[in-house]
């Protein structure tokens, strides 16, 4: 749910982002609208009332007067003290020609018949200037000085208010559309878990609801076929690794008798070396072939307990020298005295089948005779083993095989050994890298984690 509510935190906070920014904009616009258009009214009319002068007994206005006039009104008009026109030029037909005070405190601040004017006041008389009908808005705002002086924290208090009624209404958006998703979430988080998911098909989200559902049926459904698969094949390799241990082990015992039998000849006695090593080798392999697939589909239960490497290695190496005693393949064991004092949680069977595997390996695969090295040492909270040999190394083929992360593995008969030590490490949590060394041999590092719990 985490990430579900960090998306619904990110966006109410954006909305109210968004609203706070459009209330400011609003604002910016507003003021900047007061400011900009009283400007478009005519604002000459002292210019063109100091340009209008009495010569002799008539009224002339200078050419920069004039312009001013024609450029930002319709008509204009100069009326002596007893409301009479003394001046006017472009003056209506429709409009009186004598106004009372009535008149004249009717039209200075607002029309004069629907002619918006202006007025201004001059010594020998009230000059009015008029523009066309329609052509511009005239409105008187009259507020007391309390409210005035009010205004400051009026607005203050107002867009305290939007901004409070923005954050609301988008906390609500943000719940409602976390309420809209958190059953998809809880689909998602049970679907990487493999868990069946069963979502309300109604709603905003139905339709996500329903793919979310047929995913996971699907998912299900191959996952059962899949473990079905894995169970068969490995019940299989059980059933027959068990059929075959019995008449195998018929093979090996007469084999052995025809070695002892004495009244043989040395081919046959050869030939019955050879049946027998042949069965044991076979033997071995079905043993690994069965390992492997339990390990590889988790079939085998660890039996996990306080074990010391160190004292396998050396019963381990001990063994194989034991079998070799020609020398052919010595085997020097180098142990640090952090690893010989470590103990670690681990399946003791499964790590003494690993160590056997690695020398084995090298063995098999040098018939010529190699040397071996098993060095072991704590390096990081890590038991580190490394085994190298400076015989043949892997064929390329199985170190890709190592390396590649797809399942199922190909359990080629060089490789099977190796493909067991690798589920083995990781089994227990650890790492392994097979790699040839550059002079001649191969090199295999393992690392265990020493702080495992049982």
């Amino acid at each position: 749910m985490n990430s579900l509510s960090k998306i619904i935190s990110r966006s109410v906070l954006m909305t109210a982002l968004i609203a706070l920014l459009l209330l400011l904009l609003n604002l910016l616009f507003t003021v900047s609208w007061l400011q900009q258009h009283p400007q478009d009214y005519p604002m000459h009319y002292r210019t063109i009332s100091d340009s209008l002068t009495l010569q002799d007994t008539c009224y002339t206005l200078t050419p920069d007067g004039m312009t001013y006039l024609q450029e930002e009104f319709s008509w204009a008009m100069l009326l002596n003290p007893q409301g009479q026109i003394i001046w006017s030029w472009q003056l209506p037909q429709s409009l009186q020609r004598v106004y009372s005070l009535h008149d004249v405190a009717s039209f200075s601040r607002w029309y004069l018949d629907d002619y918006p004017v202006t007025v201004w006041t001059r010594s020998d008389g009230l000059l009015v200037l008029g523009n066309a009908q329609h052509s511009y808005w005239k409105y008187l705002l009259i507020a007391p000085i309390t409210s005035m002086e009010q205004m400051p924290t009026y607005f203050r208090d107002f867009s305290l208010l939007n901004a409070v009624i923005a954050l609301l209404l988008a906390l609500l958006s943000g719940l409602w559309l976390y309420s809209k998703l958190k059953p998809l979430s809880v689909g998602i988080t049970a679907l990487s878990i493999r868990q069946p998911v069963h979502l309300p098909e109604k709603g905003i989200t139905g339709d996500l609801n329903r793919k979310l559902n047929n995913a996971s049926s699907m998912l299900l459904h191959k996952q059962k076929k899949l473990q079905q698969r894995d169970e068969t094949r490995t019940h299989w390799i059980s059933g027959v690794s068990h059929d075959i241990r019995t008449p195998l082990s018929i093979v090996m015992g007469y084999a052995s008798q025809l070695e002892e039998d004495d009244t043989l000849s040395a081919e046959q006695h050869q030939k019955a070396v050879m049946i027998r090593q042949q069965s044991e080798r076979i033997k071995a392999l079905i043993s690994n072939l069965n390992l492997a697939s339990k390990l590889e589909y988790g079939a085998y239960p660890l039996s996990l307990m306080r074990c010391a490497p160190a004292v396998l290695i050396r019963k381990t190496a001990a063994d194989w020298l034991n079998q070799y005693p020609d020398n052919r393949y010595p085997i020097e064991v180098s142990i640090s005295d952090a690893a010989a004092a470590t103990q670690i949680v681990a399946d003791e069977q499964l790590l003494q089948r690993m160590l056997e595997n690695l020398i084995g390996n090298s063995i098999r695969h040098n018939p010529d005779g190699c040397s071996i090295q098993i060095d072991a040492r704590i390096t990081d909270q890590q038991y580190q083993i490394t085994i190298q040999d400076d015989g043949c190394g892997f064929p390329e083929k199985v170190l890709r095989n190592l390396r590649s992360s797809g399942k199922p593995r190909q359990h080629a008969e060089h490789g099977l050994g190796l493909t067991i030590v690798q589920q083995i490490v990781t089994a227990h949590g650890g790492v392994v890298h097979f790699s040839n060394v550059s002079q001649g041999g191969c090199l295999v590092g393992i690392q265990l984690p020493c702080t495992t719990n049982i």
